[in-house]
């Protein structure tokens, strides 16, 4: 939790990450996020573009999958 002095602006952020080994060259992975912002607060769960910041107060979640192959 971030939460700043004297003020009501907090966030909370939660991520649940995993990965599963296919074979020694094969990985699939998997990451989920979530942040509630509190007061003014509208920091994004991610920094990566093309994302946008939710509204002042508001919430927003992420999810990301892939495979890794090593070539």
């Amino acid at each position: 939790m971030n939460k700043f002095e004297d003020s009501p602006n907090k966030a909370l952020l939660f991520t649940l990450r995993g990965s599963y080994t296919f074979s020694k060259r094969t990985l699939a992975y998997l990451s989920a996020s979530m942040i509630k912002n509190g007061g003014t607060l509208a920091s994004p769960v991610s920094s990566n573009p093309p994302g946008t910041p939710p509204l002042p107060g508001g919430s927003e979640q992420s999810v990301m999958a892939g495979i890794r192959h090593v070539f």
